[in-house]
């Protein structure tokens, strides 16, 4: 469980790099605040400092954090940089052209991966200025750069280098410009937006453990322009940031939001079967993240996807596309008595593929060729039964084999099915209001309603049968279920279904009792 550690360390140095200061406009001040602010998330600063004037020259910049038991340890340097004083009372801060920033990550002694891994990354920035500006509570940070570049100089995982030919990777970045509003109370609180015009990445793996063909993955990217936005809040005070749910009970949260357009993306796998190449593109793409004592939550969305493909070992190259697919993801962390709000959704809207796709399996076409449409939105409430951010928690509940946690209400915002022909629709409520009446573990007998259409589906059911898929007894059987819980509707070829539970743990279908 030594894993949960780097979320917050990620989250530090994040914070670390893309402000490098939290300070006063004195560059004194502007070093110690900024210092203070690391060392709130557990991590020792060092650096040899100078003066010259209003000038502080910082030199041998290395953060360090001291592992436990169940977190890894961590060393950063990052080089050098100089504050220095202007005359409007602002403190421009300078870091080399050209600079190598070196780490070390050692897991803690007993983990699965226990090998050290140590790297080291050259970062170039063209035109880089950074402007400290403010109040001792509230500063301002201008980031701007016409060029950012980094490339991965140096990889050791144990005693092992990884050299170029095994693994390479780089990013280059237009067009740089960010904002962080720093704010210090009982909390400190950080509030970035980033802009970016394009930005280029490349990465090339090979894995030189497999017997005749070394297998290799490369990808090439571009995308831009990019914006980005988020606020975190963090602890003032020094905790045990070993125990991520404690940091967190402390007041510690971030929530960030990042959008893309004009995404590509071309992939190339060679392997023993051959050469594979796939292209994505993506009009728009947003991702959000948040984690605090509320729990966590992530949403992903592309809009106006492309992907074509020619798969080694397929003579025919693959096309799909659709106009939006979409993942949403909330949970709780924190062990609670009350119920705590969960949420689940995916969609993947107007999908369509190419003819020769369809052409393997309905080469006469019967089948309609509509773009598809699947998507499932569900919310409710649980109760958590342990701290899931808490590793000693975790430990023992994997250990026990216990139910991790309780169902108490589930709603079905949306279901829908739209795909060659046929449409299922539905819309639900439940309640699992009483624990001691357990259908499955952390599932009890539930009460509401759920309500589901079909139209189309005795249309699609017969053309399976014409094209050989269904055997027609089993679309016998299937016509018999459907007559069991649904009703005919207004139209022709719909149906409706209105399945009930009942607090005294009746099941009825259209008010015909099935349990």
């Amino acid at each position: 469980m030594f894993r949960t550690r780097p979320i917050v360390s990620a989250t530090a140095l994040s914070l670390a790099i893309a402000t490098p200061l939290s300070a006063d406009v004195t560059t004194q001040q502007v070093w110690n605040n900024w210092k203070t602010g690391l060392e709130s998330f557990g991590y020792v600063v060092e650096a040899e400092r100078s003066s010259d004037g209003d000038t502080l020259s910082l030199d041998d910049i290395v953060l360090r954090f001291e592992g436990s038991e169940e977190t890894a340890s961590v060393t950063m340097s990052v080089g050098s940089m100089t504050l220095a004083a202007r005359d409007d009372g602002t403190v421009r801060v300078t870091m080399p052209p050209q600079m190598t920033v070196r780490g070390e990550i050692v897991p803690p002694s007993g983990a699965p991966d226990d090998d050290p891994v140590s790297f080291a990354i050259d970062l170039m920035q063209a035109d880089q200025a950074i402007i400290v500006s403010g109040d001792p509570e509230t500063m301002e940070y201008d980031y701007s750069a016409s060029r950012l570049e980094m490339a991965l100089a140096e990889l050791v995982v144990g005693a092992d280098p990884i050299t170029d030919d095994m693994v390479r990777a780089s990013m280059v970045a237009e067009g740089v410009n960010s904002r962080t509003v720093a704010s210090q109370g009982d909390m400190r609180t950080y509030d970035q937006t980033m802009q970016i015009d394009t930005v280029q990445y490349s990465l090339f793996i090979t894995d030189t453990e497999t017997a005749d063909v070394p297998e290799t993955m490369t990808i090439n990217g571009t995308a831009g322009p990019i914006t980005m936005a988020s606020t975190s809040t963090v602890p003032d005070q020094p905790v045990d940031t070993a125990a991520t749910n404690a940091f967190m009970a402390n007041g510690f949260a971030t929530d960030g939001t990042f959008n893309s357009t004009n995404s590509v993306a071309e992939i190339e796998v060679l392997n023993a079967q051959g050469t594979s190449k796939i292209k994505t593109e993506t009009a728009n793409g947003s991702l959000a993240i948040a984690v605090g004592p509320d729990g966590a939550s992530y949403g992903l969305e592309q809009k106006d996807v492309q992907i074509g493909a020619q798969l080694a070992g397929i003579p025919f190259p693959v096309f799909l596309e659709m106009a939006k697919n979409g993942l949403n993801l909330r949970m709780p962390l924190e062990k609670r008595e009350e119920p705590q709000n969960f949420a689940v959704g995916f969609n993947v809207t107007d999908f369509s593929m190419s003819d020769i796709i369809w052409s393997l399996f309905d080469p006469e076409a019967k089948l309609p060729r509509d773009p598809a449409t699947i998507a499932l939105d569900l919310t409710g409430k649980a109760r958590l039964l342990f701290d899931l951010m808490n590793p000693e928690d975790a430990e023992q509940l994997a250990l026990s084999g216990a139910t991790p946690g309780e169902l108490r209400s589930l709603n079905i915002e949306q279901l829908k099915v739209d795909a060659v022909g046929a449409r299922l629709e539905g819309q639900g409520a439940l309640t699992f209001d009483d624990p001691s009446k357990m259908i499955a573990p952390g599932l009890p007998e539930p009460s509401g309603e759920i309500n589901l259409a079909l139209e189309g589906g005795n249309g699609l059911l017969d053309t399976l049968v014409g094209m050989g898929f269904v055997p027609q007894d089993m679309a016998m059987g299937a016509r018999m279920m459907m007559g069991l819980f649904a009703v005919p509707g207004d139209a022709p070829d719909t149906l409706s279904s209105k399945i009930e539970f009942t607090d005294d743990g009746q099941i009825l279908a259209n008010g015909q009792r099935i349990r």
